[in-house]
């Protein structure tokens, strides 16, 4: 099964990570709100991230980063955006690097919205970002044929 972008973000959702997040942390709405605020410098109360985690708003950019460095996760991560959830692969199976860098190349080629590290990509950062793996495609190519 192979995953697009948009899939993955309708299979997880921000306010179920940051629930699940925090209940693991076993601190209330309430809590968390006082210790950001504390920690952070913030002005967060619990109706703000009970809205969060109900999917009825969702918090700022630099809000996200926060709630990423408190918790010590990847932005993907908080995002619900983890790769070994959407990996149908066995772990097992090994994986062979040039399909997944053409993966990548198709996606930077399509129109589709991508996000590096929760944020956007212009069209002049995925053309680059293309360039430059086509350019890794081509040297990992003449290393490997040169090693055999």
């Amino acid at each position: 099964m192979d995953l697009n972008v948009r899939e993955i973000c309708r299979m997880y959702s921000f306010g179920e990570k940051l629930r699940e997040l925090r209940t693991k942390t076993e601190l209330s709405q309430g809590e968390l709100a006082k210790v950001l605020n504390t920690e952070y410098g913030t002005s967060m109360n619990k109706g703000m991230i009970s809205k969060w985690e109900n999917e009825r708003e969702e918090p700022r950019m630099d809000t996200i980063r926060i709630l990423a460095a408190f918790f010590n996760v990847t932005l993907d991560e908080l995002m619900g955006l983890n790769i070994d959830e959407t990996n149908d692969l066995p772990k097992e199976s090994p994986v062979d690097i040039a399909d997944e860098l053409e993966k990548l190349i198709n996606h930077l080629k399509s129109d589709e919205v991508l996000y590096f590290q929760g944020l956007d990509m212009n069209k002049n950062i995925k053309d680059t970002l293309k360039v430059s793996l086509d350019n890794l495609m081509l040297l990992t190519k003449q290393i490997t044929n040169s090693s055999e």
